[in-house]
């Protein structure tokens, strides 16, 4: 799993007429350190903010300043700092910091989402909502 330290829309590759759909949810502690079981490639571009989220999660943190392009279907967790620029040196979170984590799903659509949902209103329509949403669930 990707940890990030900001997100930004230089993350995507050219959409080249396609529509990028981010999702963002913020996520607790518990939750990120569940989804760094697998492993971690970091993108994490200061060397204190790596230091104290390595602290925090209970695993290492690489400092790794590198370009990230989130494909279709990448999840990455943005570790967002709050409460200012760490102090040079830290190791901990110090008080009056706080770092929030969300996760972010990207999927990219050929088509624009107001056309998406008119289809999707006109299918309701015709099949009747139920009977719609479980052909919509089948194709997922």
């Amino acid at each position: 799993m990707k940890i990030l330290n900001a997100f930004s829309l230089q993350m995507f590759p050219p959409l080249d007429g396609k529509v990028a759909v981010p999702s963002i949810k913020e996520i607790d502690l518990k939750t990120a350190i569940n989804l760094f079981e697998g492993g971690v490639d970091s993108a994490v571009g200061h060397a204190d903010t790596a230091a104290v989220l390595s602290d925090i999660l209970g695993i290492e943190v690489q400092c790794i300043r590198k370009n990230i392009l989130l494909q279709h279907g990448d999840e990455a967790v943005v570790a967002q700092l709050t409460g200012g620029r760490l102090p040079e040196g830290s190791k901990t979170l110090p008080k009056g910091y706080e770092i929030k984590f969300f996760l972010v799903r990207v999927r990219y659509l050929d088509k624009d989402l107001k056309e998406i949902i008119s289809t999707a209103l006109i299918g309701m329509d015709a099949l009747g909502k139920n009977e719609y949403l479980e052909k919509i669930s089948e194709s997922l």
